[in-house]
């Protein structure tokens, strides 16, 4: 409102200035055509003559017309008669034509008590002013114009912006039904449904069609990026899930990241994929694995150990600490393998040697105690002799019948 306010005022002062422009240039016009006739006049003292000229020209250009000399004294004027005129010498437009220059002003008339315009034409002879010739215009008719223009000026105003508003209204409803649209495939776009585009419709504008070809395309991109990521993780998740090592990665922070069903099977953990971000100590409550985590971060190296549970469960660990692109310490990696059938054979081995060594050492020292005594005593009984022989021959055949077990063991190792 206070814009309109300020555009009609505006609009008014500068309608009311171009009017009162114009008719100045009327009023010096017409001044300067009668200013040669009233001075061939002036020049002869003719003033009566003059007086007629006035009144004639007045009658046909509707305007007031003065003759005033050089002392100020009106000679003739087209509305009053000079004698009821004071001296016009301190008018501002007669004070500047004396001075030889043309002049005009608008002002408040005191003889008519109307405000006016004054155009005052100097009357120069031989270089002499001789007097002026002023034309004058009430602007009486000028606030019936103004008041046209301001009517006009309201009501063009008031129908132009009813025009605007009901434009602004239909268009406004149809950007926000396209805003509308976009912004519910936006919020799908945001839940990581990238599967219809957004519609484009018919005489759209160009920028919200080009808002939509610029989601869709961003759209299809995310979807195919989201699509390679997820295939990618669920191939990796699938590795980790099949792998019989069990997979611990911690961040530095302590808090977990990464972990597979066999490191939880391992410490006896129930497996959940909500042990993301979740310190490690609040699921997998183990000291030993306390003890490794804090061993990896001071050493900051790769180590490898073996550590026993209460169950009795053997594992091997690797531990090592993980790197960001710049360098920087992201986490700690820990790989367990089940060694305990390992080492159950790796026993079983033991006790198999020891038992061999035993099987071995009893056939040997009996067949060397027989041949010592055979060699270095005078066995003449051939009875004896013969029972001795027999002994180191069924001696002989055990430790044939090992050394043929333990070759079989041998391929069986190898197999």
């Amino acid at each position: 409102m206070t814009g309109f306010l300020v555009l009609l005022f505006v609009g008014r002062f500068q309608f009311k200035n171009i009017y009162l422009e114009e008719k100045t240039g009327h009023l010096r016009s017409m001044a300067l055509v009668l200013s040669d006739s009233v001075l061939d006049l002036l020049k002869d003292k003719n003033y009566s003559k003059i007086r007629e000229l006035v009144r004639k020209y007045s009658i046909e250009s509707k305007q007031r017309i003065t003759v005033v000399l050089s002392s100020g004294e009106v000679i003739a004027d087209s509305k009053k008669s000079p004698s009821e005129l004071v001296n016009h010498r301190d008018r501002p437009e007669i004070a500047e034509a004396l001075d030889g220059q043309m002049s005009h002003s608008i002002r408040y008339s005191n003889s008519l008590k109307e405000e006016s315009i004054y155009v005052a034409v100097p009357l120069i002879l031989e270089g002499q002013v001789l007097g002026v010739l002023r034309h004058s215009y009430i602007t009486h008719d000028l606030k019936p114009v103004l008041w046209d223009y301001t009517w006009n000026f309201f009501w063009g105003t008031l129908i132009i912006g009813v025009l605007f508003i009901l434009l602004l209204v239909l268009t406004t409803r149809d950007i926000g039904a396209s805003l509308n649209r976009i912004h519910e495939k936006a919020r799908s776009f945001a839940m990581g449904d990238f599967g219809d585009p957004i519609p484009s419709l018919p005489n759209e504008p160009y920028e919200i069609s080009s808002l939509v070809k610029s989601l869709n395309e961003m759209a299809s991109k995310l979807g195919h990026l989201f699509s390679k990521i997820h295939r990618q993780r669920n191939e990796r998740e699938a590795i980790f899930t099949g792998m019989s090592e069990g997979v611990l990665s911690i961040y530095m922070d302590d808090n977990i990241f990464h972990w597979n069903k066999s490191v939880c099977q391992f410490f006896g953990v129930p497996y959940s994929k909500d042990y993301k971000g979740l310190p490690y100590k609040s699921v997998f409550n183990n000291d030993q694995i306390s003890k490794l985590v804090d061993e990896i971060k001071d050493c900051k190296s790769f180590i490898e150990e073996e550590i026993v549970l209460s169950n009795g469960k053997v594992l091997q660990m690797h531990g090592s600490i993980l790197k960001q692109e710049d360098g920087a310490d992201l986490g700690v990696l820990m790989v367990f393998n089940d060694i305990t059938r390992l080492r159950e054979l790796e026993n079983h081995r033991k006790d198999f040697v020891a038992n061999v060594s035993h099987e071995l050492r009893t056939p040997l020292t009996s067949i060397q105690g027989y041949i010592e005594t055979l060699i270095e005593g005078d066995v003449e009984d051939k009875e004896l002799r013969t029972k001795f022989l027999k002994t180191i021959q069924r001696n002989a055949e055990r430790l044939h019948q090992i050394t043929e077990d333990l070759l079989a063991l041998s391929e069986l190792d190898k197999e």
